[in-house]
């Protein structure tokens, strides 16, 4: 379910930040394994969603995880914000979905 791809710059005009390490690779989720489908890059829907965080999080919990709801809700709530825009790498906005624990 997790590979790894190279991100890109989407602009020569992006550029980057002090933090940044000069990695554009990311961790992602795929629907189907790499082997089944190649290159995730050149098939259309092989990205998991927002529509798919039910699966995930069956997957997780089938496997020994725990989603800890508590943690997850005082984050959430928190006037800290958990996500939003990086400043190490060029992944747009992103938004914090459960702390998960093994065991």
């Amino acid at each position: 379910m997790v590979t790894h791809i190279n991100n890109s710059k989407l602009s020569r005009f992006q550029q980057s930040t002090p933090d940044f390490n000069g990695s554009n690779c990311i961790f992602v989720l795929l629907r189907h394994p790499v082997s089944k489908i190649g290159n995730p890059l050149k098939h259309n829907g092989a990205f998991m969603g927002s529509d798919d965080i039910p699966s995930v999080f069956s997957y997780l919990q089938t496997h020994g995880y725990t989603i800890d709801t508590s943690t997850t809700s005082m984050l959430q709530d928190g006037r800290v914000v958990v996500g939003g825009v990086s400043d190490k790498r060029f992944s747009g906005n992103r938004r914090m979905i459960a702390m998960v624990r093994f065991g």
